[in-house]
């Protein structure tokens, strides 16, 4: 086992939209009423900026920030995305999800498409040797027949589409950090998504993250006991 957790850099949860929503609600005025205030503590910096969205072109992004709550919230005319920076993982409060469905709903729409939740960490690779090295020793095994006879095979990172329970589908990445092959920071991104055509409950969406964080406790694991040079080469005996 790990001696201490990955170090959560970022969760989130996305609501799409099934169509665009004909006018984006006073997201301002939202923030302040309610239970929000709690959740998203005042004060909130706004700014815009341009999403794209690859089937419906670029969209006006409408982007909030608590520092306080170290949470932002981006909002398109189809699209509701709540990022939480804290490095919180006590996902019992359901606050991340309890802010996307109170602005989802203020957008008024009777239709989802999907929901998403997403969970990046990082950890560093065992012994000394390097995070692209402990992602080939884990992952890619040998023989290295695909390669030329006069190129070796140093590191790597790797990319798993997965299926899950109740029609979810996974999305797991596992790589060096910003792709630095000499860095020993391994990065760890689990995205857990499932088609919907209504707004879940909050506890759908809690259930949503918990199973995003799963994966990357038990990738630590899995990399730390078999990414090292020593098991890879008893391994290779």
């Amino acid at each position: 086992m790990p001696d201490s957790e990955p170090e959560i850099l970022d969760t989130n949860v996305v609501i799409l939209l099934a169509e665009p929503s004909p006018r984006i609600p006073d997201i301002q005025r939202l923030l302040n009423s309610g239970d929000l205030p709690r959740l998203f503590r005042p004060p909130h910096s706004y700014s815009q900026g341009i999403a794209v969205d690859l089937l419906r072109g670029p969209q006006i992004a409408h982007q909030f920030e608590s520092m306080r709550s170290q949470k932002s919230i981006s909002v398109t005319a189809t699209r509701v995305e709540v990022h939480d920076h804290s490095s919180n993982i006590d996902f019992s409060k359901a606050e991340l999800a309890q802010i996307a469905l109170d602005v989802a709903k203020a957008l008024q729409l009777p239709r989802t498409q999907a929901v998403g939740a997403t969970c990046t960490a990082s950890f560093l690779a065992p012994g000394e040797c390097t995070a692209a090295t402990a992602i080939r020793n884990s992952f890619l095994r040998q023989p290295y027949s695909f390669l030329p006879e006069h190129v070796s095979l140093i590191g790597g990172g790797v990319r798993f589409f997965l299926a899950g329970k109740d029609n979810t589908t996974y999305t797991l990445v596992v790589e060096p950090r910003n792709q630095e092959r000499t860095t020993r920071e391994i990065w760890v991104s689990a995205n857990v998504e499932i088609a919907l055509n209504s707004l879940p409950e909050v506890d759908r969406i809690t259930t949503l993250l918990r199973d995003a964080y799963e994966p990357i406790s038990k990738l630590q694991t899995f990399v730390l006991e078999s990414g090292s040079p020593v098991t890879a080469r008893k391994e290779g005996e």
